[in-house]
């Protein structure tokens, strides 16, 4: 009986275990991915526009939670691997070990075979009379191939697109250097440079403090719209990091059971009960930049050490953009201050245009 045949898009962390899974269910499988190593925003590679991992950042989870169940990620494996970094606190892997960590699993699984890399996905398209997908591909020599497969995964990634809302508007007349955060590839590019990172969320969040604790830049400042509550990735009440005590499927179990209201009020006084050192008046020198008591209008931002850095004045909080001129950016508080570079920490937008 000929074999089921199955492409897969995208050969990240998703689209990695896509391949082994539909290889061992017996499909004649491929994987494609536009990329010169597997692994997605994670393989480091240059030419990846919107990768948003840079050199100095660590995974957001622990490694014993967040590696496969078939292939258990231990940090001592890569102890020996001289292009692997120092996790962070024993227990947050390095963007680098995490490239690392991928690589092996696709080694251990065979599955580099199966992958075409260098190889971008143009269209996929399903034949209406026969159900199958008519994927088109161009390789690296620019060569376009169209194959027929029985099924089609789609596992680009959440962070396939930039969203930069100031571009065209608030920022459309700045003159120094401005870039969303997926163009970041290091930290270490601002050294003694004045920097604003717009957004507070966890992109934003974790560029200002990596900038203010290690990037060397003269000056630090962190543009939001909402101050939301921050979390580090260990409690310092506990020593306990967010996967032991925020369990996301228990949200969404809890939601589904019980009053929104009831939920969120529960949810707040977790992360207060684990983070309760927050972003005060005191420390922001504004009423307006503090987090609303309601969690979900708030949001949650995820760092290392934010708080303490606004405390000691190495990281400074304002209001939203509101406009720009050369290299002077204008607050929605009326002040204005001179930057010579700007990071967008404003989100992404999902890609299938294909």
């Amino acid at each position: 009986m000929e074999k089921k045949t199955a492409c897969v898009i995208g050969l990240g962390p998703a689209g990695l275990v896509a391949v082994k899974e539909l290889n061992a269910a017996g499909f004649d499988v491929v994987g494609y991915d536009a990329l010169s190593r597997i692994g997605g925003r994670w393989s480091l590679d240059p030419s990846y526009a919107t990768g948003g991992v840079w050199k100095e950042m660590y995974w957001n989870g622990e490694r014993r939670k967040c590696g496969y169940s078939d292939f258990p990620w231990h940090g001592e494996d890569y102890d020996e691997n001289d292009a692997v970094e120092k996790d962070l606190l024993g227990l947050f892997p390095h963007s680098t070990e995490a490239r690392a960590y991928l690589e092996a699993y696709a080694d251990h699984n065979n599955l580099k075979p199966l992958c075409r890399l260098n190889t971008r996905v143009l269209l996929a398209e399903r034949d209406q009379k026969t159900g199958r997908w008519n994927v088109t591909t161009k390789s690296g020599d620019d060569k376009e191939t169209t194959r027929v497969f029985d099924y089609l995964a789609v596992c680009p990634g959440r962070q396939a697109k930039a969203r930069n809302q100031l571009e065209g508007k608030e920022l459309a007349n700045y003159q120094g250097k401005l870039m969303h955060s997926s163009e970041l590839k290091s930290i270490r590019a601002f050294e003694g440079q004045r920097v604003l990172v717009v957004g507070a969320s966890a992109s934003g969040s974790d560029i200002s403090s990596h900038l203010a604790r290690e990037g060397g830049c003269s000056r630090v400042v962190n543009s939001v719209r909402r101050v939301p509550y921050h979390m580090d990735r260990v409690s310092p009440v506990n020593d306990l990091s967010l996967d032991d005590f925020l369990a996301p499927r228990l949200a969404v179990w809890l939601g589904r059971h019980f009053p929104d209201d009831v939920v969120n009020r529960g949810f707040k006084a977790l992360v207060l009960e684990n983070f309760p050192s927050q972003l005060t008046e005191e420390i922001t020198g504004s009423a307006e930049l503090v987090p609303d008591k309601d969690i979900r209008k708030a949001g949650l931002g995820l760092s290392s050490d934010y708080v303490s850095l606004a405390k000691e004045g190495k990281l400074t909080v304002k209001p939203a953009v509101q406009s720009a001129f050369g290299t002077t950016v204008r607050f929605a508080d009326e002040s204005t201050e001179e930057f010579d570079a700007i990071i967008c920490g404003t989100g992404y937008n999902v890609d299938i245009s294909f």
